[in-house]
C-alpha cells in the first residue's frame, strides 16, 4: 500500500553548502552524497525545484500522516494539513499518494510570503506492484485539478556542461523569502525506489538553527503572500 512507504532520503549535491561545511569540520551526513550525479543525469531532462523548511506529509484518498507512516498527524501543529486534506481527498484517486511540504508552523525558517501552507512536490501513482513518481507536467495538472499548489520550479532543462552553472546556482531567497536550497529531480516520470539513484539536494550552509524542537510550544507560524 503506498501509504505504508517512507519516502526516500535524497542524497546532498557534492557542492551543497552544507555537505562542504561539514567536510571541513570532519563530521558526516546520514543521507549518502550524489557523487555521481552529474554523469547519472547527463542529458537528462531536469527539474530544479525549491527546497522548503517545512515537514514531510503524505496524503491520499483515506490517509494522512508526516514523513513516517507510524506517526498518525495527531499532533495539534497537523491541523491546518489535516483540513486542507479533508477537503481535497474524496477527489484524490486511490491509486495515488501526494508528499507535501506541511510549512504552518515555523522550523529554522520562519516565512512570510508563502504561496500555501501545504506545498506539494511528488506525486506518486500505483502502477501494478510499483509506484512511479509522476512527471513534472502531471503533477502541475493535478495539483490544478486538486487546488494544490506545487513547488516553484527554479529551471528546468537537459543537464549537460551548458547546464552546469545553472544548477549548481544557489538562489538563497524565493519571494523575499530565505530558502533551505533545491531539489533536482528527472521531468520525466520514474520509479519511487529510485529517487537516491536520480535525484539529489542541496542544503544552505548551517541550515538547522532553531534551538529547541519546532513541536514544542510556544509555536511560530509562517505567513502567506499577501499581493498588494
Amino acid at each position: 500500500m503506498l501509504h505504508e512507504i517512507r519516502y526516500p532520503s535524497i542524497p546532498r549535491l557534492p557542492w551543497s553548502q552544507d555537505y562542504r561545511t561539514a567536510q571541513q569540520l570532519g563530521t558526516a551526513f546520514r543521507d549518502d552524497t550524489a557523487t555521481n550525479f552529474l554523469a547519472n543525469a547527463n542529458n537528462v531532462e531536469y527539474a530544479q525545484l525549491v527546497k522548503w523548511d517545512g515537514g514531510n506529509i503524505y496524503i491520499d484518498n483515506q490517509h494522512i500522516h508526516p514523513r513516517s507512516p507510524s506517526d498518525n498527524a495527531s499532533h495539534a501543529v497537523y491541523s491546518m494539513a489535516k483540513s486542507i486534506w479533508a477537503r481535497i481527498a474524496p477527489d484524490i484517486p486511490v491509486n495515488m499518494g501526494i508528499f507535501c511540504e506541511d510549512l504552518h508552523v515555523t522550523r529554522s525558517i520562519q516565512y512570510h510570503n508563502l504561496p500555501a501552507f501545504l506545498i506539494a512536490f511528488t506525486f506518486v501513482e500505483l502502477r501494478g506492484h510499483t509506484p512511479m513518481v509522476l512527471s513534472i507536467d502531471k503533477q502541475q495538472e493535478w495539483c490544478d485539478l486538486l487546488g494544490l499548489t506545487h513547488t516553484p520550479i527554479l529551471w528546468r532543462g537537459i543537464i549537460n556542461e551548458q547546464a552546469e552553472s545553472q544548477i549548481m546556482t544557489y538562489t538563497p531567497n524565493w519571494n523575499n523569502d530565505e530558502l533551505e536550497g533545491y531539489v533536482l529531480r528527472p521531468a520525466n516520470d520514474f520509479p519511487l525506489h529510485e529517487i537516491p539513484k536520480w535525484c539529489a539536494k542541496f542544503v544552505r550552509a548551517g541550515h538547522v538553527q532553531s534551538e529547541t524542537h519546532w513541536r514544542v510550544p510556544p509555536y511560530k507560524y509562517n505567513q502567506l503572500f499577501i499581493s498588494k
